[in-house]
């Protein structure tokens, strides 16, 4: 077949090897010149602080910048192969008395060949406070309600009861008390729990003496409540007094007292007052002598608290 009626694949592939090696030597040249090109590039770079020591008498209050942006200079190349993450700059504020810091060029560890162009910010302006140290009393914080039929039986207790908390002055001025993270009583049931529970964020730039939580113990009980009942009578029983004179033939004032009990919410309320009796016991009992006492049909879970009066007075007929 002539040249003329070569077919594409034949002129692609005909002397292919010498064809891409003239591709290659055209190519480099434009990839070096490109390369050395002058080209700009913004980075950010992590800002670490030294801060001053925690004896310090000042503190700082003004914030500092996370990060800064580098504008760098140089070949593309260059320019291109810098890394951020390996360009961290520390700010050494341990001097109490700078009003400002400066970010000076040799803070970060460029290249001689790659120019540093701009740094922004270029300063940052710095505010001290007087630093002090408070020990401060400790509150549960308490949230959502106990399940029903449950109360709190005393005061919850803490320990440590009081924690030390530094600062500036003006954070600390006018903070009473430190609060615990949340606790939640709708999980409690009856009986002592102690949680250990982490204390809420301190004050703005202030830190506590210790990152240890909180003991909080919490006593839950079955919610109580008391009740009166009014004129339960007075029922009498016993053998014969000494002097001989008949039980029939005593008899006890007042013949209604009141009784007052306390218990589990349900039981108080659900109790029955035509099922309380209170009874004397006049065995060996003699007019004018003083009879206590006792409750009866008292359901079970229910205590009495008083009768009242506490005793009758028995008295002939």
């Amino acid at each position: 077949m002539s040249a003329g009626g070569r077919s594409l694949r034949d002129l692609v592939t005909h002397n292919f090897g010498l064809k891409l090696t003239s591709l290659f030597v055209a190519i480099a040249p434009f990839s070096m010149v490109r390369g050395a090109e002058d080209a700009q590039r913004s980075v950010f770079v992590d800002v670490a602080v030294a801060l001053p020591a925690e004896t310090d008498a000042r503190i700082l209050v003004s914030d500092v910048p996370a990060r800064v942006r580098l504008t760098l200079r140089g070949s593309r190349s260059q320019v291109n192969a810098i890394r951020p993450e390996e360009l961290t700059v520390t700010m050494d504020l341990t001097d109490t008395s700078l009003q400002y810091y400066y970010f000076a060029e040799d803070d970060f560890d460029v290249p001689a060949s790659v120019q540093l162009s701009q740094i922004a910010p270029a300063s940052v302006p710095l505010r001290w406070a007087e630093r002090i140290e408070r020990s401060l009393p400790i509150r549960p914080q308490l949230s959502r309600e106990l399940p029903e039929g449950l109360v709190l039986l005393e005061v919850p207790r803490l320990e440590p009861a009081t924690m030390s908390v530094v600062g500036p002055r003006s954070s600390l001025r006018d903070v009473d008390e430190l609060l615990t993270a949340p606790v939640d009583l709708s999980t409690l049931r009856e009986g002592e729990r102690a949680l250990r529970v982490p204390l809420a964020p301190a004050p703005e730039r202030c830190r506590f003496g210790s990152e240890e939580p909180v003991t909080v113990t919490l006593r839950v009980d079955i919610e109580r409540r008391e009740r009166s009942f009014e004129d339960v009578p007075v029922v009498t029983l016993g053998g014969e007094p000494e002097n001989g004179a008949r039980r029939a033939e005593l008899r006890v004032t007042p013949t209604e007292v009141v009784v007052r009990v306390s218990g589990p919410v349900a039981l108080v309320e659900a109790a029955d007052p035509e099922a309380f009796q209170v009874e004397a016991d006049l065995t060996g009992a003699d007019e004018g002598t003083k009879v206590p006492l006792r409750a009866l049909g008292v359901p079970t879970g229910v205590d009495v608290v008083s009768i009242e009066p506490p005793a009758v007075s028995v008295e002939g007929r």
